[in-house]
């Protein structure tokens, strides 16, 4: 008896050893990791090169904020690091870089080990496909570390080759994105884009050399000229003559770079030297990019005026700073407080700690939210740190004040460890409405990385209502680049009807009835205004207050849902679409035994609106499937369920 009792004890042992740690409560999820590897590819990218929506949208069980899970495949994906957007500039569009496995323009399956394939996704995280584009007359895919969107043209990014500079237009689909030659540079070294600033002025660089007689080149393109203006792009190399006599510089650095671009609010372009494997250098350089022969100016911490080194910044639209560092004599001789951790620095003014001790991390402030920037802050080591903000994407302001986004659970699976573009590195929408980071928390290890959304905010309405006649115009929030359109509400009674849709560009909208309307902002990504804009009568053109939570009601449940078993742990699940017009997305749920409960602990993937049919390929390959499936609309009221079952 006792043999028998050891020997089911270390059965036990050996089962939950293998057994991967259940985040965010996410269970159903997390037991479906291991199926993750036998993704059946040819059934899942349709023949125009779409791949089936895989979201799971899901809340963090501290904070509560929204978050989207964009991966599910055994691969390595991510997007542009803190100081590239990942978003096109209306927010309509995500570019992101993946290893994850392909079909050609002739379907033709393509795995692939390689992370630098380029993906488009559509912000309402339909259709995502590779990144292809007519080049010479021939699609070709697009294949590099990073693209780079236009500040200012939505459907525009950039890509370069190692002799090339190009400029794509992004269609609707697979075939539909063209692509032009904007320069050809002067010579084949591999080139890497790096910062685009407001004012359209473009960053790029050569592959850092191998010997101090190397002599790579940085270029600054300027696309707001045409390319044939003689000063669309300027370059040099980075070799200054062997600057000497600086403290922190070697002088037999200047073939190679750490770090190079262009700020936003800057007239400079600005670099460090050393190898990109390493720290770099402890010190900087900037020259005026309308004179990149000038002598470079030495940036130094001990040149600021509170002598404080600015660690992994971002930078606002207004110029204001956000960064990780620690007091210095100056900060003390000035009596503000602070330890080491996130400073906030508003342009001109005295730099503010957001008051809780953290290590490093990596900011962003590309949004055009004046306000607001996110961060990541590094795991706990040391006993002096904070625990309430370690290891947190979060968003802070101009005061300083923190708020916790969630917790990313990025590197806790063993087994090897992601690059260093892997960890979380955050990345700021448009608006700030959203934070784009990485983690393997649902992958089997951590060489594996997919990438994550966290909803900061909903878009901001429109701040005021105006009458004229019978048309009513909307005075749009500073910041509402990424609307796609505004949706007008009607008052009955006590509750709210929806009127029209109303694309961002009009601006406004006739209405052939009276009563009193409020309007509310759209975002390509589904998100929908919590507040609506100030409230106005017809025909007085009296004015109210914004509402706020004006729809409880639940949308009806899903119909027509059914169940069928395709192959081995996989089932075809179809449904009716409901009649709601504000659906945003629908819940699957799943459980062996059973009708499951419409909990995060079974869900495992969210479906977008106009969806009707998903291939589930990742339940249990033995055994009853039964699912429950719920729709869930624009104010995030959940229906009750429907279910379904299959032997």
């Amino acid at each position: 008896m006792r043999w028998m009792i050891s020997f089911l004890a270390a059965a036990l042992i050996a089962a939950n050893a293998h057994a991967l740690e259940v985040y965010q409560n996410l269970d159903e999820a997390t037991e479906r990791i291991e199926r993750l590897k036998d993704k059946p590819h040819a059934k899942l990218i349709d023949k125009d090169g779409y791949y089936q929506s895989e979201t799971l949208i899901f809340k963090d069980t501290q904070t509560g904020c929204e978050i989207w899970s964009l991966t599910m495949e055994e691969c390595v994906e991510m997007a542009n690091i803190e100081r590239r957007m990942v978003f096109s500039s209306d927010g309509s569009v995500f570019s992101m870089k993946s290893s994850r496995t392909y079909k050609d323009p002739d379907g033709n399956l393509k795995p692939t080990r390689w992370t630098n394939h380029n993906y488009l996704m559509n912000a309402d995280l339909t259709k995502r496909r590779k990144f292809w584009a007519l080049i010479d007359g021939r699609l070709q895919q697009l294949t590099d570390k990073f693209d780079t969107w236009d500040t200012r043209q939505p459907r525009t990014l950039y890509y370069t080759t190692a002799d090339r500079l190009y400029r794509v237009t992004v269609g609707k689909g697979l075939r539909d994105n063209t692509a032009e030659v904007l320069y050809t540079y002067p010579n084949a070294n591999r080139k890497f884009l790096q910062t685009i600033n407001d004012d359209r002025i473009l960053c790029i660089q050569d592959n850092n050399g191998t010997q101090p007689t190397d002599q790579p080149l940085f270029y600054i393109i300027d696309l707001k000229k045409k390319p044939t203006d003689p000063d669309f792009c300027r370059y040099r190399s980075f070799n200054y003559g062997g600057m000497k006599g600086i403290n922190g510089h070697n002088p037999n650095n200047e073939y190679r770079v750490h770090g190079i671009g262009v700020d936003r609010d800057s007239d400079r372009v600005s670099w460090g030297y050393g190898s990109m494997t390493s720290p770099g250098e402890p010190i900087g350089f900037s020259v005026p990019i309308n004179n990149l022969n000038a002598r470079p100016t030495v940036r130094r911490k001990e040149t600021d005026k509170w002598e404080q080194y600015q660690s992994h910044s971002g930078l606002s639209l207004n110029g204001d700073r956000v960064y990780f560092s620690g007091p210095t004599k100056k900060t003390r001789e000035a009596n503000i407080p602070g330890g080491w951790g996130l400073w906030v620095r508003p342009k001109g003014k005295r730099p503010i700690f957001c008051g809780r001790k953290c290590g490093g991390g990596h900011c962003t402030w590309i949004g055009n939210d004046p306000d607001r920037w996110f961060a990541h802050v590094y795991v706990k080591k040391e006993g002096w740190m904070d625990p309430w903000v370690c290891d947190k994407i979060v968003a802070g302001d101009l005061k300083g004040e923190i708020i916790r986004l969630c917790t990313p659970y990025d590197r806790r699976r063993g087994g090897g460890r992601a690059g260093y573009d892997g960890i979380p590195r955050p990345n700021q929408s448009p608006d700030a409405t959203k934070c784009w980071f990485h983690s393997s928390m649902l992958m089997p290890r951590d060489t594996c990385t997919g990438s994550f959304i966290v909803v900061f905010r909903r878009p901001h309405a429109p701040t005021a209502l105006s009458k004229r006649g019978k048309r009513i115009v909307f005075k749009p929030h500073p910041v509402a680049q990424e609307v796609k359109s505004y949706l007008v509400y009607r008052r009955t009674g006590r509750t709210w009807e929806f009127v029209k849709e109303v694309p961002a560009a009009t601006g406004g909208c006739e209405l052939d009835q009276d009563g009193t309307f409020m309007v509310t902002a759209l975002e390509w990504s589904g998100l929908e205004s919590d507040v609506s804009s100030p409230t106005i009568t017809l025909p007085s053109g009296r004015r109210g207050r914004p509402v706020k939570t004006w729809d409880k009601t639940a949308p009806a449940a899903p119909t027509g849902f059914s169940a069928q078993r395709d192959a081995p742990g996989q089932y075809r699940l179809k449904w009716t679409v409901p009649l709601d017009k504000d659906v945003r997305y629908y819940n699957l749920y799943f459980s062996k035994t059973g009708k499951p409960e419409a909990v995060q602990k079974r869900r495992f993937v969210s479906p977008p609106a106009g969806t009707s049919e998903y291939l589930d390929w990742t339940a249990p390959t033995t055994g009853a499937a039964n699912y429950a499936l719920t729709a869930v609309d624009r104010q995030g009221n959940e229906s009750a369920p429907a279910h379904a079952s299959a032997p």
